[in-house]
């Protein structure tokens, strides 16, 4: 028969064991979801970004097929090699995460040439276009902006 004091430290450390397998869960993510749900396989979250405020140390985050359009930035990333957050693509799924904004008022110009004029507010805080440029490198005269088009992206 074991000794208090061995059934005592087997006790504890099973139930430290126990409870380090059962706070890792799955969060699960998906474009067909919603950022008010509970981010289960059944109800997943609509964004990246949303399962990672969620994910614990332990977890992982289970990201459905589709194109994610937003910047993902993790609050935590985990506690120890063992206890490390997990971000992965569902078994079989192809997961696409993109920084660009998908842009479909475009017009017609003639000869292969789109336009589209986005809003100020589009950029928020921070819009790149709406910098002057200037110094002895740029052709006096001219009219300059700065752009980034992408075909497809």
């Amino acid at each position: 028969m074991l000794n208090l004091g061995l059934r005592l430290f087997l006790v504890t450390t099973s139930l430290a064991l126990l409870a380090g397998t059962v706070t890792a869960r799955q969060v699960h993510v998906a474009v067909t979801g919603d950022d008010a749900g509970p981010g289960t396989a059944a109800r997943p979250f609509r964004t990246i970004g949303r399962g990672a405020a969620e994910a614990q140390p332990g977890d992982q985050v289970i990201v459905h097929g589709g194109t994610y359009r937003e910047w993902v930035k993790p609050p935590r990333s985990g506690t120890s090699e063992q206890r490390r957050i997990i971000y992965r693509a569902a078994t079989a799924e192809q997961v696409f995460v993109k920084g660009s904004e998908r842009i479909v008022d475009w017009q017609p110009q003639g000869g292969g040439v789109w336009r589209v004029e986005l809003p100020n507010a589009f950029f928020g805080a921070y819009n790149p276009y709406a910098l002057s440029l200037s110094g002895g490198w740029l052709n006096y005269g001219q009219w300059h902006h700065r752009v980034d088009v992408y075909l497809n992206a």
